[in-house]
């Protein structure tokens, strides 16, 4: 059974189509652009880059380049480290939104 794609109406030609519209979805949710944008200020600010922030989580610089791009978001106890790494004041993805909303 072939998926469709929303975007065309027609099925997807294959799996790397498919997973490519997934990972364009996951972009574009509110919270995975907001801890994109709040990692990148932060390192800024900071000095810092993203190898940094990988051995500070114990990571790969590929899922750091992920959480960059808005791709993915980090597992909770790897967001709260993040988030005491960056030392910002949220403990939560949703503290985080709701700061956003402000």
């Amino acid at each position: 059974k072939h998926k469709t794609n929303p975007e065309t109406g027609k099925p997807f030609a294959s799996v790397g189509e498919y997973n490519a519209y997934r990972s364009r979805q996951r972009q574009e949710k509110p919270e995975n652009k907001a801890l994109s944008e709040l990692i990148e200020r932060r390192l800024d600010e900071m000095g810092k880059n993203k190898l940094w922030l990988a051995r500070e989580l114990c990571t790969k610089v590929a899922s750091v380049s992920s959480y960059l791009q808005g791709k993915s978001i980090p597992c909770s106890e790897r967001l709260d480290r993040l988030f005491s790494v960056l030392d910002v004041p949220y403990r939560t993805l949703e503290d985080l939104m709701l700061e956003e909303e402000r």
